[in-house]
């Protein structure tokens, strides 16, 4: 059975940790509250066209492509990547997939103080809660061959055996000029 990190595993995960803040420093629903948050800001942050990276655990960007319709007619299409940071493949020797091509988007790190704001919280509570979940993933990859982590309303993360698959939610697609024909597999969680 795999480690699910939604948000119910998420809080289990993080309180494995013999040396967590949760329970001190914050309660298990500041956790999902966080995450959650993260997850609106790199999808508004994609939405305006830039890639977002949390360091130590991953990058998300997207390819601009343009699919021609006929001579007048053409789409613009953002392509999602999920890349998955390089000190965590090499930790837990993971095969991660590369795209073919250049993502040439800017990215800007993930912005404590703006998901602080969203979650009226404190800033240093807020990077409480990323650095556990982020050390629960590190562990749980360590100790199960077979780990997921969600990402609300974006998609999921699979690690299978060293192998790493990335499911997007429909919605993600349709927010970056997907049309339901390109959409292949809508499993995803959305809340």
């Amino acid at each position: 059975m795999p480690i699910i990190f939604d948000e119910a595993g998420m809080v289990e995960q993080v309180k494995l940790n013999p040396v967590t803040t949760i329970g001190k420093e914050v309660c298990a629903s500041h956790v999902v509250k966080v995450w959650e948050a993260v997850s609106a800001f790199i999808v508004q942050t994609l939405c305006g066209g830039r890639a977002v990276r949390i360091p130590g655990l991953l990058t998300i960007t997207f390819k601009i492509i343009q699919i021609e319709l006929s001579q007048r007619d053409t789409i613009l299409q953002k392509n999602p990547h999920i890349i998955l940071s390089s000190e965590l493949a090499l930790r837990h020797s993971l095969r991660v997939k590369k795209p073919p091509y250049n993502l040439d988007i800017p990215e800007v790190d993930l912005n404590l103080s703006v998901i602080a704001k969203i979650c009226n919280m404190s800033r240093v509570h807020v990077e409480h809660c990323v650095e556990e979940v982020i050390h629960a993933f590190n562990r749980a990859i360590a100790c199960d061959p077979h780990v997921e982590l969600w990402l609300t309303k974006i998609g999921r993360v699979i690690v299978d055996c060293a192998e790493v698959d990335i499911v997007f939610c429909s919605e993600f697609l349709n927010l970056l000029g997907y049309s339901e024909e390109f959409i292949q597999d809508k499993r995803c969680p959305v809340r």
